[in-house]
């Protein structure tokens, strides 16, 4: 079994499976950058102390205290594996479980939860008895059956109103990711510098591959060594050819109730950013989707959306 620079055993003896730092000849010096995005050594720091991002890059954040300066409570632990909520991050940093989707905890014990199902009381029917107060007094003829009705209300000869148009919607519209290795990013990348820029290489080959959009969302990241089942990412980039900027959950595709497509980086290591652009979009908020939108992520991996009539 390896051990990482930091001291947690991993099973792969490249990658930590814990922290995601790269283990031996493979470790890459503080500092580095990805993506247009500036790390330094305070996010080291940061990990140590329960940070979300597995590696040693990234900007440090703060952890949150409860009201007026006093500690908050337990941390909330995720429903599939009991890992701890990482402050207010939305995924769990080890299976990716969404926090806000997931249903909430038991009540505490001696809560009041009313008769189980199937032992409501139901309701007596009304027995018939007598009227001691008829609906019409004596002499006046009775009401019609089924009795009076409300008058329509009064519209304005000729008023017309416009029949409301449809809701807009991207339903029937299939959505498609296309993973490729992408040199001009790369060539952004090294061109920003850092401790190993000049050591990394541009994969000689790789075939560009796709998926399909489908549920309600779609994690992407790089498998760690043995994962299988619901805690490996459904869109799996650890290759070959193995991109060393990307962690093991680095994005979220998150599908929207008109059909459409969001993108959510939940705390990467080295950040993501979109359509060539040089800022990281911000951590844990959604950015809606287009054809189109080409979504980079490590040292030369982009994902390309793609849209089109079902």
């Amino acid at each position: 079994m390896a051990i990482c620079p930091k001291g947690h055993d991993s099973i792969a003896d490249d990658f930590c499976d814990r922290c995601g730092r790269p283990i031996g000849q493979q470790s890459m010096s503080q500092g580095t950058q990805y993506g247009g995005v500036q790390h330094s050594s305070q996010h080291s720091q940061h990990s140590q102390h329960g940070g979300q991002s597995s590696g040693t890059f990234g900007p440090a954040t703060l952890q949150p205290t409860g009201d007026y300066g006093y500690p908050q409570g337990p941390p909330q632990l995720c429903v599939v594996c009991h890992t701890p909520r990482g402050g207010e991050a939305r995924f769990c940093e080890a299976c990716g479980n969404d926090f806000d989707a997931s249903p909430p905890p038991p009540p505490p014990s001696g809560y009041d939860q009313g008769p189980p199902p199937g032992q409501w009381q139901q309701p007596v029917p009304a027995q018939p008895t007598h009227d001691p107060y008829p609906t019409h007094p004596p002499g006046y003829p009775p009401p019609p059956p089924g009795g009076y009705t409300e008058p329509p209300p009064y519209t304005h000869p000729g008023t017309q109103y416009p029949e409301p148009g449809p809701p807009s919607t991207h339903q029937g519209l299939a959505w498609t990711v296309w993973v490729t290795a992408d040199a001009e990013y790369f060539e952004r990348v090294v061109s920003q510098g850092g401790p190993d820029a000049h050591a990394m290489r541009f994969p000689p080959y790789h075939e560009a591959w796709h998926v399909s959009l489908r549920g309600e969302r779609m994690r992407v990241g790089r498998r760690r060594a043995g994962e299988t089942g619901s805690g490996a990412p459904e869109i799996d980039l650890s290759g070959p050819p193995a991109d060393p900027g990307i962690s093991h959950l680095h994005v979220v595709l998150m599908s929207r109730p008109d059909g459409s497509w969001a993108l959510v980086d939940p705390g990467s290591t080295n950040g993501t950013t979109l359509n060539g652009g040089q800022r990281a979009i911000d951590v844990n908020v959604p950015v809606d989707l287009r054809d189109g939108d080409r979504i980079h992520v490590g040292a030369w991996t982009t994902l390309e959306v793609r849209v089109h009539q079902m």
